[in-house]
C-alpha cells in the first residue's frame, strides 16, 4: 500500500510532473504519428498548420503538440482530482482514452481545421470534422500516453509493480 501513499503524497505536494508528462507525450506522440503516416496518409497535413508540406515538418509539429498535450495531461492529474487514478493502472488506461477522445473532438474535429482554413490549407471545412479512424488513433494516442506516464512514473520507486490492476 506504500505505493497509493506515494502518489498521494507527490500530488498533495503539486509537483509539476514534467519528466513523465514530456515522455508520455513524446511516447503517444511517436505511436500517433507512425499510425497517421503509414494507416492514413494524413501526416502530411500537420505541416499544413504552420504553412508547410514536408514530412520533416509535420514530424516536428506533431512530436511538439504531442508533447504539449501531455504536459496538459500531467497538469491535469497534478491538480484536479483525476490525480486519484494515477494508483490504477486500468483506471489510467481508461483516463489516458477519455482523453483521447476529447482530443480527438476539440484538437482534430474542431481547432485544426479552424486552423487549416486560416492558413488556406484546405477552403470551408466542416466543422466538427470527425471521423472513425481519427477517433482510434487518438484513443490509441491517449492509451499508450496515459500507460507511458505511469511507467515513468514508477520507474525507481519501491513496490511500484504493487499498483492496483498490475500482476
Amino acid at each position: 500500500m506504500t505505493s497509493k501513499r506515494t502518489a498521494w503524497v507527490k500530488l498533495e505536494n503539486r509537483e509539476v510532473p514534467l519528466a513523465q508528462s514530456v515522455a508520455a507525450g513524446m511516447v503517444g506522440g511517436f505511436v500517433m504519428g507512425l499510425l497517421m503516416q503509414y494507416s492514413t496518409g494524413t501526416m502530411t497535413t500537420v505541416a499544413g498548420l504552420v504553412g508547410q508540406e514536408s514530412l520533416a515538418v509535420a514530424w516536428a509539429v506533431h512530436l511538439v503538440v504531442s508533447v504539449v498535450f501531455g504536459l496538459v495531461f500531467g497538469l491535469l492529474l497534478t491538480f484536479t482530482s483525476a490525480g486519484r487514478y494515477l494508483v490504477s493502472t486500468l483506471a489510467m488506461g481508461l483516463l489516458g482514452m477519455t482523453y483521447g477522445i476529447v482530443l480527438w473532438f476539440v484538437a482534430a474535429g474542431v481547432a485544426m481545421p479552424v486552423w487549416l482554413s486560416s492558413m488556406n490549407v484546405v477552403s470551408n471545412p466542416t466543422i466538427p470534422t470527425l471521423d472513425t479512424t481519427g477517433l482510434i488513433i487518438h484513443v490509441l494516442y491517449g492509451l499508450v500516453m496515459a500507460g507511458t506516464y505511469v511507467l515513468v512514473y514508477t520507474m525507481g520507486r519501491e513496490e511500484s509493480s504493487q499498483l492496483v490492476g498490475d500482476a
